[in-house]
């Protein structure tokens, strides 16, 4: 029970439901971004950027139950979780999940899971996160759903050479197999750099590449942006998306199509403004 005048100061429920939202809308890596997100903070009820966490992570123990409107249970599940924050900014989370869940007409019970979340700003100029996700998932495209076993690896960082520059590096290894076959539902990564440049303090230049090779896919989004002021924004953006059409290509001289083992193509573009102004009356 809480006592006015004795003990650790209280907290507002205000702070208390907002990291509970960003953190369930999110990920656990909300303890370090909350740092960095001055909008964050002010949903938590600050009205002063924070240089601190304010409060200390700790261990939690989660359980839910869900039902649908006729009454039958749907999902149930316990989560054990240990939050610990480090010297320079390291936050380390791991969490545990023991679940039950009906999908389709199919109960699939014993459903386990096993979590880590790193993240660290240990240097200024540097920072390095890491993730790791190891168990049971099920896998809903397929008819009927089927229980498979999956493993997801991530890793990210920032750097920044100078005040004016920072680039965000980003990977994400994914793979799922079936539980008992072995059988391979899918495998791949996804790997993204993103360089933001501060010209002036109005002018600014965002440059996203990405590579998915799930789908084979490039995608380059440069993005230039006028700041008059934090309300009033100008931008102009283009994106190129380039795609692997590997099969035939074009018929040759005499007439034979020829198989391109490679074909990268440009599949979309676009070019886009927007000019978001304040009036004030």
């Amino acid at each position: 029970m809480y006592v006015e005048g004795f003990g650790r100061p209280g907290l507002s429920t205000r702070l208390m439901v907002g990291l509970h939202y960003l953190k369930y809308a999110y990920d656990e890596s909300v303890v370090a971004r909350f740092l960095e997100n001055p909008y964050w903070q002010y949903f938590s009820g600050f009205d002063f950027f924070q240089h601190e966490f304010p409060l200390d992570p700790s261990s939690l123990v989660m359980a839910g139950r869900v039902w649908n409107f006729d009454g039958n249970r749907k999902d149930e599940w316990l989560v054990v979780e240990a939050n610990v924050r480090l010297k320079r900014q390291t936050y380390v989370s791991v969490n545990y999940m023991v679940s039950w869940e009906k999908l389709r007409g199919i109960e699939f019970p014993g459903i386990r899971r096993l979590r880590l979340h790193i993240d660290s700003d240990f240097s200024e100029p540097v920072g390095l996160g890491f993730s790791f996700m190891r168990g049971h998932t099920i896998t809903r495209r397929e008819d009927p759903p089927v229980m498979g076993n999956e493993t997801s690896i991530g890793a990210w960082g920032y750097v920044k050479p100078s005040d004016r520059l920072r680039i965000e590096p980003t990977f994400n290894y994914g793979r799922s197999e079936h539980l008992q076959t072995g059988e391979e539902f899918y495998e791949g990564f996804i790997v993204r750099t993103r360089l933001n440049y501060q010209f002036t303090r109005e002018l600014s230049l965002r440059l996203v590449v990405q590579y998915n090779d799930f789908g084979e896919r490039w995608d380059i989004d440069p993005l230039l942006t006028y700041r008059l002021s934090p309300f009033s924004v100008f931008y102009i953006g283009t994106t190129y998306d380039y795609g692997n059409l590997d099969g035939l290509g074009e018929p040759d001289r005499n007439g034979s199509r020829i198989y391109y083992k490679e074909n990268w193509k440009l599949s979309a573009r676009q070019f886009f403004m927007k000019l978001q102004y304040l009036f004030q009356v």
